[in-house]
């Protein structure tokens, strides 16, 4: 009973493993650039809706303080929308560049690059 089997081409088995691995860790790099954009964007998120609690609580502030007389509003269609300045204070840091697994995962597909052309 044998346990092992030849392969024929050794070299073209090897080039396609390596070229496969090369697709699986591609990839992964894309998944960790999207993972990290999710991270990213829950914090803008978190950033904008404490953003909207200031500006809700200053605006309930300006009600107390205005006096108590109706006045007739006209609505304006708006025309463009504006942006307000984000309030620095209370920005939260956004991790900037790539993670460790990232740099991991490029690291290995330079090897594999480097494999490939040694092939």
């Amino acid at each position: 009973m044998t346990l092992y089997k030849t392969i024929a081409d050794k070299d073209s088995f090897r080039r396609r493993t390596l070229e496969t691995s090369k697709l699986v860790l591609s990839d992964m790099q894309r998944y960790v650039k999207v993972l990290n954009l999710r991270k990213e964007k829950i914090l803008q998120i978190s950033n904008l809706k404490g953003q909207l609690k200031e500006l809700t609580l200053l605006v309930q502030k300006l009600d107390g303080l205005l006096p108590e007389k109706s006045i007739k509003r006209e609505k304006k269609p708006v025309t463009a929308k504006k942006q307000l300045a984000p309030a620095q204070s209370k920005q939260l840091a956004v991790k900037k560049g790539p993670s460790e697994d990232y740099e991991m995962i490029k690291a290995t597909l330079a090897e594999i690059d480097e494999k490939l052309k040694n092939l």
